[in-house]
């Protein structure tokens, strides 16, 4: 009976342990979960991890390696070429023995090196045209990528401005919130000592509940575009991570008065995917000249070594009588080097009778694309025009703004202040403080986002005219 009695209660100890140490490990698990390190994300970092990660950017870099493959083929062709050639064969039947004029049936084998090299002494300028074409092909895919990394940052940067400015909202409204609660406290003691209407209390509490709708609709919103910038950087979806405030913002920006002209001559001076059609428009002007070479005559200088070797090559063998007596065979070595080298030098003429319009063909393709890259050159001056006369407008009208949400928001805090002290001294009514705080708050809601619009427009002028770079991003 007590040996029973032990077992069960070894059994329930056991039992509890095994418990506690689920217990530890699950609070073990949670606590490692809530502790897991929040990254924290500054401007900079992002931009780096974009144009590390990005596809678009890492594609056109690709292509670079390409066009400097291109560029050192084309320095090649001014270079002889040079091929080395061996054949061997093994051989059994029938086989003519010139020492002995006579065919025996026997096997054989033989060997067959050669040596050739060509250069080519003119081709109608090809290879020089060719050279230049592949030079400026080269710079304007680095000007691609240069603009690549231009779309990177402005995406980049208009997704982290979006992201600062839902933060600035949810702490807009989680203030509110606050100052709305201490408020609440004190109608609260108001009601209680018989001073005002228990009315006023319900109305702030209704205010308070809307604005803690608007603080989860604020959130939502922040997670919303935290993901779309997380998704841009190539973050794991399980990274929790925070964008840190920049160092600047509008209260120390320089704002900075902009003309029209200045703006397009720079934009014209400046933007890399105009650079990159100019230059395809003159690597356009090579080509064409690539296709007409092959109306000239062709010039080549060649030369070529080769010997011979023949398992089946013999000397005969006299007496004193100088009679055959036998045959020797003839070694691989004395073939080879002495008895069968051969050696030519030569000049190759070729010129051009009828191509069955092929090279006509390829010249007009040449002119062609060269006249569309002249035609892509000033759709993109005109579309570059557009697009910084829009930006111009909009920076203007951002600035306006900003200026307006400023006065505005001066105004409703300075009311909203004067309100809460009649109200608090018995002279004010709970609509007029309710209607001061909805103004504040809207007041301050569009003061955060005049700002952030009048920084990212600034960002979007200087992407226009082609000199946005991490240094002038109004964000660090």
């Amino acid at each position: 009976m007590h040996g029973e009695m032990y077992r069960t209660r070894k059994t329930i100890n056991l039992q509890l342990k095994f418990f506690i140490l689920f217990l530890i490990l699950c609070v073990w698990v949670i606590t490692g979960a809530k502790a897991q390190e929040v990254m924290k994300l500054t401007f900079q970092e992002a931009i780096n991890r974009a144009l590390k990660e990005n596809i678009i950017l890492k594609t056109e870099k690709n292509n670079l390696v390409v066009n400097q493959a291109e560029k050192l083929n084309a320095v090649g062709q001014f270079l002889p070429s040079a091929s080395a050639f061996a054949q061997y064969r093994y051989m059994s039947g029938l086989t003519f023995i010139p020492q002995q004029l006579e065919l025996i049936n026997t096997t054989s084998s033989d060997f067959f090196p050669q040596l050739s090299a060509n250069i080519t002494v003119f081709n109608g300028f090809r290879n020089i045209n060719n050279l230049k074409q592949a030079k400026i092909n080269f710079s304007a895919q680095q000007n691609l990528i240069d603009r690549t990394e231009q779309d990177v940052m402005f995406n980049v940067a208009q997704q982290y401005l979006t992201v600062l400015l839902d933060k600035e909202l949810v702490r807009i409204a989680q203030d509110n919130i606050a100052a709305q609660k201490k408020q609440l406290e004190r109608i609260a003691a108001f009601v209680e000592a018989g001073i005002t209407f228990k009315g006023d209390q319900f109305n702030l509490e209704a205010q308070i509940k809307s604005l803690e709708l608007a603080e989860v609709q604020a959130i939502n919103q922040l997670e919303n575009d935290k993901s779309i910038l997380a998704q841009t950087l190539m973050l794991d979806p399980m990274t929790i991570f925070e964008v840190l405030p920049p160092s600047q913002n509008v209260d120390n920006y320089q704002v900075e008065n902009y003309q029209l002209a200045d703006l397009y001559n720079m934009a014209l001076m400046n933007r890399p995917d105009l650079k990159q059609f100019r230059q395809l428009k003159e690597a356009g002007d090579y080509a064409v000249q690539v296709a007409k070479a092959a109306y000239y005559p062709r010039l080549e200088a060649f030369a070529q070594y080769d010997s011979y070797y023949n398992s089946t090559a013999q000397d005969p063998l006299y007496d004193d009588g100088g009679e055959v007596v036998g045959f020797e065979k003839v070694t691989f070595g004395d073939q080879i080097g002495n008895r069968n080298p051969s050696t030519t030098i030569g000049m190759r003429l070729n010129i051009p009778i009828f191509s069955k319009f092929d090279n006509r063909t390829n010249v007009v393709r040449a002119k062609i694309q060269r006249e569309n890259a002249q035609l892509n050159i000033e759709n993109l001056e005109s579309t570059i025009f557009r697009d910084i006369q829009t930006a111009l407008q909009n920076y203007e009208a951002a600035l306006a703004s900003y200026e307006s949400a400023s006065s505005q928001y001066d105004a409703a805090k300075l009311a909203t202040d004067t309100q809460t002290e009649r109200y608090n001294i018995g002279l004010g009514n709970i609509i007029e403080l309710t209607n001061s705080s909805n103004t504040f708050i809207q007041a301050s809601v569009d003061k955060a986002q005049a700002s952030y619009t009048l920084l990212f427009q600034k960002m979007i002028l200087d992407y226009q005219t082609g000199v946005l770079n991490v240094d002038n991003i109004p964000l660090d």
